[in-house]
């Protein structure tokens, strides 16, 4: 918090630079235009005092001229009018043309002739004063004309002098306001900068606190460590000594818990019942993980109706023997069936050279090269050789297996000379297996070939209810279970004693890998009953196991045929032309 307080406040300070420097900004703007704004002014008053003083002069010159004019005007006029007057007073003088006399000598001695000459003399020289006077005064109008347009020029150009004066200081007004708000500014500057130190500073105290509570912390820690040492010590050596018996308890209880959990899951894969189903095994499943305790066990027999695995145990018991008449446990259908990889799984006809060559192909296309190495073989099968030896190849051939109406043992729609086995029966499960081969060369071959037969996929049954065709898949991994010794007082008292380890003569859980068994060449003169009284193997590691599985795996050794595994698996391709699967079954009908 300490430092968001800091981060702010140094967010408030820039912002406040930022608001700062757009103020200068806009002073820098307005002082720019005042300057240019008087530059302007300045100029106007200039251009308009030049052109008043160019009007003066110009306006001087007019009327100067005019005055000259006007006189120049006078003078003329009045040489003409003095001429008309010289004219006329001419005009009226008698002139004589006698005695040598000139004609205005007379004129000149008559007195009317006289006073008329002064009349008109007069008359004109009055005549041209007053027009004088009228043309000065004339002159004199122009001339104030001037002087009022150049008063009237000076006090526009006064009036735009104080007009430009006042705007500028205007502007000079908001350039001071401009100037207190960049102040303030500065003030706020200043309380934002303080504020950045005082955030810092508790930062600063922040951290050295933390600092210090660190430290107390380790301190207390390497104190509360070493309390806990002792007290953790002292807490198991306590528990070593009083709890070692419920120890074993404990785990004496889990691993029967274990291998009742275990019996539960056998019960569900025999029944098949589903969850909601009374009696199902998924319900004592769950029930087996809640107990927490053994339960009473009388003569041997578990107790009903008890808290304990005892009374699950019974339950299952119980539920199975009703079970037994009501599914069919005690009366199974046996079986008896062969079946055709050529003819019903790869579907080639036979007597045929194309059936012959496509099955050939066949064959080869699922050879091995080494068994030893098959992911699936060193999974499920016990090895017949060291993996340090040379390569062993073989035939690996997969399928799988199912019961459906209408479709054969391998799935496809059911033909000519299939073999299914009865849907209706909810559970069809191996009793014994065989293997022949048709076109066997016992005389180039072994006369003890081997093969593996081993279930790689799923168990699927079906529910036991009649109206129900839901189906269940069972993921059955065969392991050992090796049965527990009695628990005697001496190794419950004995400290080393460890159940899991103790009490079974084998690794619990240990996966049990598939051995080979042999095979037979198919003879079609026996009888069904020979074929399985001498050319079966009832191998009890099949037994239970569905006949519904969703893959098998076929695996012939090449080292089961000759010494030399590919000429073996060679003559193998050559001459067998079926490989035909023997299951002896037992079937439950269900409700």
């Amino acid at each position: 918090m300490a430092l968001s307080d800091l981060i702010q406040a140094h967010a408030s300070y820039k912002q406040g630079l930022t608001e700062l420097e757009g103020l200068l900004g806009g002073i820098q703007a307005a002082v720019d235009i005042l300057e240019a704004k008087h530059g302007v002014f300045a100029h106007q008053i200039q251009v308009q005092r030049s052109a008043a003083d160019k009007i003066t002069v110009y306006g001087s010159l007019s009327v100067t001229l005019q005055a000259i004019e006007k006189l120049l005007t006078r003078i003329a006029t009045e040489v003409e009018r003095w001429v008309e007057v010289a004219k006329e007073i001419v005009s009226t003088v008698e002139f004589g043309v006698t005695g040598g006399i000139p004609p205005f000598a007379g004129a000149l001695t008559d007195t009317s002739v006289g006073v008329k000459a002064g009349i008109i003399f007069g008359t004109n020289l009055l005549r041209g004063a007053l027009e004088t006077v009228a043309d000065t005064v004339s002159v004199a109008a122009l001339g104030m004309d001037l002087a009022i347009e150049q008063t009237a020029m000076d006090r526009n150009i006064t009036l735009f002098v104080d007009d430009a004066r006042f705007e500028v200081q205007q502007m000079v007004k908001e350039l001071e306001t401009m100037e207190g708000d960049v102040r303030a500014k500065l003030q706020e500057l200043y309380t934002l900068k303080e504020a950045i130190h005082q955030a810092a500073g508790q930062v600063q105290a922040v951290l050295v606190e933390g600092e210090r509570l660190l430290t107390e912390r380790e301190v207390f820690r390497k104190r509360a460590a070493g309390d806990v040492q002792d007290y953790r010590y002292q807490d198991m050596g306590f528990r070593v000594f009083r709890n070692d018996a419920v120890a074993k308890y404990r785990a004496t209880f889990e691993l029967t818990a274990r291998y009742a959990y275990l019996a539960a899951t056998a019960y569900d894969y025999e029944t098949n019942l589903v969850g909601s189903a009374a009696g199902s095994g998924r319900t004592f499943l769950t029930d087996i993980v809640r107990q927490r305790s053994p339960g009473p066990v009388i003569d041997g027999v578990p107790v009903v109706g008890k808290r304990g695995l005892a009374d699950p145990m019974a339950r299952l018991s119980q539920n199975f023997e009703v079970h037994r008449g009501q599914l069919g446990f005690n009366n199974p259908q046996i079986e008896t069936n062969r079946f055709s990889l050529r003819r019903e799984f790869f579907r080639f006809k036979e007597d045929s050279d194309t059936s012959n060559t496509a099955w050939r192909a066949e064959l080869r296309f699922h050879r091995v090269p080494d068994l030893l190495t098959f992911p699936p073989f060193k999974r499920f099968c016990r090895p017949f050789a060291d993996e340090s030896m040379a390569p062993q190849p073989g035939i690996a051939i997969p399928f799988s297996t199912e019961v459906n109406f209408g479709y054969n043992f391998f799935g496809w729609p059911l033909g000519a000379g299939d073999s299914a086995y009865d849907p209706s029966s909810f559970a069809t499960k191996i009793r014994a297996v065989g293997v022949w081969f048709d076109g066997y060369d016992g005389a180039g071959l072994s006369s003890t070939p081997r093969v593996y037969l081993v279930p790689v996929g799923a168990d699927v049954l079906r529910t036991p209810d009649a109206d129900d065709f839901t189906t269940r898949r069972f993921y059955v991994v065969d392991q050992k279970l090796p049965v527990p010794f009695p628990v005697s007082e001496t190794e419950v008292a004995d400290e080393t004693w460890i159940p899991v380890i103790e009490s079974l003569s084998d690794v619990l859980g240990g996966i049990r890998r598939f051995s080979s068994f042999r095979a037979f060449p198919d003879s079609p003169e026996m009888d069904e009953s020979a074929i399985i009284d001498s050319q079966s193997t009832e191998d009890t590691r099949l037994i239970g196991r569905s006949v519904w599985n969703t893959q098998w795996l076929l695996i012939i050794p090449g080292g089961t045929l000759l010494h030399d595994p590919d000429a073996g698996l060679e003559t193998f391709i050559n001459n067998v032309t079926d490989i035909k699967l023997f299951f002896q079954t037992y079937a439950y009908s269900g409700n």
